[in-house]
């Protein structure tokens, strides 16, 4: 990985040797400078960093989820302002006094139908279990 260059700001008595004009530059350059190096520095966020909407669902799964696939559409609205990429799952848990973990795959299938994200179905749940998820829409 490339080191963080050390320097984020320029003084002018730094460049003594520069034109009187180079101080209409500095300001401009070192807010860039400052911007860039907290960006290399790893303290930029995946919203900051591209556009997405992270989303917590709260939901509890039907007695007969498994056995007929009976999954309550889960839809909000796409704040984006343009078409969806995908929808990610980024954690999931079960809301119960006694922690037990989920030990089958997990995946959700989706679409969007004029800007409306609808969550279709999430596989891989029990019956009559409330659960959290956190999920992440991104264009």
């Amino acid at each position: 990985m490339v080191q963080v260059p050390v320097v984020r700001h320029i003084n002018r008595s730094s460049i003594s040797e520069a034109p009187d004009w180079i101080v209409k530059i500095l300001r401009p350059l070192n807010l860039t400078n400052e911007a860039l190096h907290f960006a290399l520095a790893n303290r930029i966020t995946f919203g900051e960093n591209i556009a997405a909407e992270i989303r917590n669902l709260r939901f509890t799964t039907s007695s007969t989820y498994i056995a007929s696939d009976d999954f309550e559409t889960i839809t909000f609205n796409n704040v984006l302002g343009t078409k969806v990429l995908d929808v990610r799952i980024a954690k999931y848990d079960i809301v119960a006094d006694n922690y037990a973990p989920i030990t089958k795959a997990v995946s959700l299938a989706w679409r969007e139908l004029d800007s409306v994200i609808r969550i279709e179905h999430i596989a891989g749940l029990a019956d009559s279990t409330e659960y959290t998820f956190t999920i992440i829409v991104y264009i």
